[in-house]
């Protein structure tokens, strides 16, 4: 048996110790103290339930380095993935997973790969595709707009390579003008390798830099109190009698020190304590003392981001006591459906139904120098029209005594058809012409009674001045 000291550990590591749990004790070589990105070749795990996202956090387990960082992963490939934190020497096996709580109720593990190497900054991009419509065509150029929103835009993207739906390629020479060829603010002049059309979709694919954030935030659930069990066993039958027969502990008091403590840490609600509030604040979902900033900002609802910047390190503050456990951070997912929130929708990424005018396809012309040239097959066969009558518009037609009846007796019900109609048509124009005669008269009518009310008015206006001045003359005799 021997006995190594070391220094600079922290006293919560004694402090906290479950001797349950087993403690390796390794070294860090001096490549590995650094920070950078590292890139992995990462695939879900076939067992996890949901895609990893960007952004999401994640805890790996690379080498002897446990840390969390900050689209979607494929089901069943590999892919490539950036991450920033310790480096670590290629080939190093790398283990994911979102949660350490035991009472998580699918798949762990979420993701498993390994380092390719190291980067100091890598350089990562995202495609790009812009859609614009010509509106002015001359030959092999094409006036563009509604792919850029200002004139500078188009100028920066000056020599580069588009091309339309029906698969011309082309060229962005020069942006122009807002008004020039009756182009709006974005437009510019592109030339084509043939004559475009009105109707066709100019596309530009290019790819757009992404900035990786950079965040690393270590794994110290050793300097937390271990987390509590989520389920205790069940007791047995003695254990049960003996408990009924124990009168109930009085509820615990708060302790001195922690009556300085204006936060408790806590995964989950543990019961109600003294003089704290179980809410989501600055610091996340954890204790609050009432009548502090952070219980005020725990009762208005902390943002999204307010959380996110909250390092999971915080909860080895605890006191004896205490909703034991590391805390680390939670998805998007979860701060969203705590708040009762939902995703953030723009506007112009939500779907529209893309209404288009029927294409009205030009007639198609072949040259007679061609027309002669082509067999008797292919030749365009398109009779004249006809200047004498056909022998059936010509032909007499003699009808039987029982069709002449027929035809007697529909064109007698089509003439008290057409007669009912026009009495109907004629009845219709007179109330149209009566409702316009009363309209009008009505009006008339509104226009004179507002002249003499008017009149009315002026007239008692003068009277009853000529009644005030009489009797102030009287009052002054």
């Amino acid at each position: 048996m021997w006995l190594c000291g070391r220094q600079s550990i922290p006293c919560e590591l004694v402090k906290h110790w479950d001797p349950a749990q087993p403690l390796l004790v390794g070294g860090l070589s001096a490549s590995e103290e650094g920070r950078g990105f590292l890139q992995l070749r990462l695939k879900r795990h076939r067992w996890f339930e949901r895609l990893l996202k960007t952004r999401d956090p994640l805890i790996f387990s690379i080498g002897w380095r446990r840390f969390q960082m900050l689209k979607y992963s494929p089901e069943h490939m590999h892919c490539l993935a950036n991450i920033y934190g310790a480096l670590a020497p290629p080939n190093t096996g790398v283990l994911a997973v979102q949660s350490t709580a035991a009472n998580q109720r699918g798949w762990r593990t979420s993701a498993t790969g390994v380092v390719l190497g190291q980067e100091a900054a890598p350089r990562v991009v995202k495609k790009l595709k812009l859609v614009g419509t010509p509106f002015k065509i001359a030959r092999h150029q094409a006036f563009v707009g509604g792919m850029f929103n200002s004139q500078l835009e188009a100028a920066k993207f000056g020599g580069a390579t588009v091309r339309t739906v029906s698969g011309i390629r082309g060229t962005i020479k020069k942006a122009i003008r807002p008004g020039v060829h009756g182009g709006k603010d974005g437009a510019f002049r592109a030339t084509f390798e043939d004559k475009p059309l009105l109707s066709d979709i100019v596309f530009l694919r290019a790819c757009i830099a992404v900035e990786l954030p950079r965040f690393y935030n270590p794994v110290t659930n050793l300097l937390a109190p271990p987390p509590t069990i989520a389920r205790a066993p069940k007791p047995g039958k003695g254990e049960i009698s003996r408990q009924q027969a124990l009168p109930s502990p009085p509820p615990p008091l708060p302790s001195a020190s922690a009556s300085d403590v204006d936060f408790i840490p806590s995964a989950a609600f543990a019961g109600a304590r003294p003089g704290f509030v179980f809410k989501a604040g600055a610091c996340g979902l954890s204790y609050y003392r009432e009548g502090t900033a952070a219980a005020a900002a725990a009762s208005s609802g902390g943002t999204i981001g307010a959380v996110e910047g909250t390092a999971g390190a915080m909860a080895s503050a605890g006191t004896e006591g205490t909703p034991p456990g590391w805390v680390g951070m939670r998805t998007v997912a979860a701060l969203r459906r705590e708040q009762g929130v939902g995703p953030p929708q723009e506007r112009d990424s939500l779907y529209r139904p893309i209404e288009r005018p029927p294409r009205r396809f030009n007639p198609l012309k072949v040259p007679k120098s061609l027309q002669a040239a082509l067999p008797f097959k292919s030749k365009p066969k398109v009779p004249g029209a006809r200047k004498r009558p056909t022998l059936e518009q010509k032909r007499a037609v003699v009808l039987e005594p029982a069709e002449r009846c027929t035809v007697a007796l529909i064109n007698q019900l089509n003439a008290l058809r057409n007669e009912k109609a026009a009495k109907k048509h004629a009845k219709q124009a007179r109330q149209r012409e009566h409702s316009r005669d009363v309209a009008a008269m009505e009006a008339w009518r509104a226009q004179y009674n507002k002249e003499e009310r008017k009149k009315r008015y002026v007239e008692r206006g003068e009277a009853n001045k000529r009644t005030a001045a009489k009797k102030l003359r009287t009052a002054d005799d």
